[in-house]
């Protein structure tokens, strides 16, 4: 099968690689969607965030690692310990896998699990092939593809806005720092969970101007000459103009608000700690997702309505490095969300 692998900073290929078989409490999925990432364009351009030049601890996977975090298909092949009926499901992938034996994991807090691994990221091969294996459980059922593409974003948003929750729904609009899959999935979980207004800001005018198009409240750089009690940056850095939301974001707190963060930040950056003592100004980071995070999302996901069609752009597998990665890098005010349909 086609599959697209990490080998370091600038060094993304396309392979062959066996049609992977199912382990006993494992399921295939026939990969129909996945999501071209920012995070996959920013290791292309910058290198990985850890360490991923040694084999992990666990699955012995380390650089050649196939790309893909976001990514959703068909079951077409379980393990002998999974019902045979989910053959045929249609599934989105929840990434991440603890060891299910530190104190963090039976807490629920796989992501602060030291043999973590995140399918298509750390430790574990993604979806960005024909076909991917998986432990059934975090094989979850959902409508549609979209879904497939979205999951993962509205689960690290909805981690992300737990940990916000003491700001949120406080009279003012949220604000949002980067209209991306992260920043739309934010959008729609705080409008559509929390009942709460929000509005989002990018730097990149055609990609803001999509999202209004698509009905989500947007606002011009003016906009951030106000202050908020909640900014969350749903963007991180730019490599081209050397922009960072977190700086832009902190900015735009107001006195005993929050800046919340999610978006991958490679580089250093200075603050001043007495400016943020004397406003009383919280910053906080989120992680990945717990299992809590991921029980809520599916409980929710019924009320949930997603409605990005018109933001998604699909291009195959052929195309990702010759296109995909080179718009990533020269030309992303071109499109919202890069898909990969098989």
């Amino acid at each position: 099968m086609k599959a697209i692998t990490y080998h370091g900073r600038r060094d993304i290929r396309m392979e062959e690689f066996p049609l992977p078989e199912p382990g006993a409490d494992e399921v295939r999925i026939a990969v129909k969607d996945t999501l071209l990432s920012q995070f996959i364009i920013d290791i292309y351009l910058e290198g990985h965030l850890v360490d991923v030049s040694k084999p992990h601890p666990v699955t012995q996977i380390g650089l050649g690692f196939v790309l893909g975090q976001q990514y959703g298909g068909l079951i077409d092949k379980v393990g002998e310990n999974v019902d045979a009926q989910r053959v045929g499901e249609y599934v989105a992938v929840a990434p991440g896998i603890g060891c299910k034996k530190c104190d963090h994991c039976r807490a629920g807090y796989l992501n602060y699990c030291e043999l973590f691994s995140y399918h298509g990221m750390i430790g574990c091969h993604g979806g960005m092939a024909e076909a991917c294996v998986l432990p059934s459980a975090n094989a979850i059922t959902v409508p549609n593809g979209q879904w497939g593409l979205m999951f993962e974003c509205l689960l690290v948003v909805k981690s992300l806005l737990r940990k916000s929750e003491p700001w949120i729904g406080k009279g003012d609009p949220v604000l949002i720092l980067g209209a991306g899959p992260i920043g739309l999935s934010a959008a729609i979980l705080l409008r559509q969970l929390y009942d709460v207004d929000y509005c989002i800001y990018d730097i990149l005018p055609e990609r803001l101007k999509r999202a209004s198009d698509c009905g989500f409240h947007t606002v011009s750089a003016s906009g951030l000459e106000k202050q908020y009690h909640l900014v969350l940056d749903c963007a991180g850095t730019n490599p081209e103009t050397g922009g960072s939301a977190f700086m832009d974001g902190l900015k735009c707190v107001g006195k005993s608000g929050a800046l919340m963060f999610v978006g991958t930040y490679l580089h250093t950056t200075t603050i001043t700690p007495l400016e943020l003592l004397v406003n009383e100004i919280t910053i906080g980071g989120s992680y990945a997702y717990t299992d809590q995070d991921l029980s809520q999302l599916v409980a929710n996901m019924g009320s949930i309505n997603l409605e990005i069609g018109s933001l998604i752009e699909n291009l195959s597998l052929d195309q990702i490095i010759a296109e995909g990665l080179l718009r990533g890098e020269v030309d992303r005010d071109s499109f919202t969300i890069l898909a990969v349909s098989q």
